[in-house]
């Protein structure tokens, strides 16, 4: 069983290992890390002969790991929490070599989008208050995290894309009246 584990995650390494996205399973070709339940399970893949879990980062019921990404200083938790019945985006920093908690980071609403481009983190969150929808762009560069910066819009996501060195955030509306024309 341990081999056909380790042929898969080979597999996965030589197709996988370069893609830059987040996930509930990512690697960097020498550890894998997943989600599973309200834990991170970090799993050491290569070489394959060496293959065994090192690490369960667990996390209390009210935190809700949702996407991880990765880089060559640290693990990055994203998730979510409920302060007072409002959603907060919460952003966990990890050492990676101890695994050990650096920095966490709250923003408000839920994570809609995020994207790792280079060294820099983008994070798309959305929450309501009485009045309005309201869109925050979230950007932190993963070299130096105490400084971020964080716009805040007043609006709705209905889809993000990321082009390059932009970032395009789609509302969908429908007019009131139903007797339209487009051009």
């Amino acid at each position: 069983m341990k081999y056909i584990l380790a042929f898969t995650i080979f597999i996965f390494i030589l197709f996988c290992h370069d893609i830059n996205a987040n996930g509930r399973v990512i690697n960097d070709k020498e550890y894998l890390y997943q989600i599973r339940n309200n834990e991170v399970i970090v799993t050491k893949i290569y070489p394959i002969k060496d293959l065994k879990q090192i690490k369960s980062i667990k996390y209390n019921n009210d935190f809700y790991p949702q996407q991880l990404y990765v880089n060559d200083k640290f693990l990055i938790v994203l998730g979510s929490i409920y302060v007072k019945d409002k959603p907060k985006a919460k952003i966990i920093f990890c050492d990676k070599e101890s695994f050990n908690f650096q920095k966490e980071i709250n923003i408000d609403g839920y994570i809609v989008s995020s994207k790792k481009e280079n060294n820099e983190l983008f994070i798309i969150s959305q929450y309501y208050n009485e009045l309005f929808n309201n869109v925050t762009v979230f950007k932190i560069n993963l070299s130096n995290t105490k400084k971020y910066h964080e716009y805040n819009y007043i609006g709705n996501v209905h889809n993000v894309y990321y082009g390059n060195n932009s970032i395009y955030i789609i509302d969908s509306f429908y007019p009131e009246n139903k007797n339209f024309t487009t051009y």
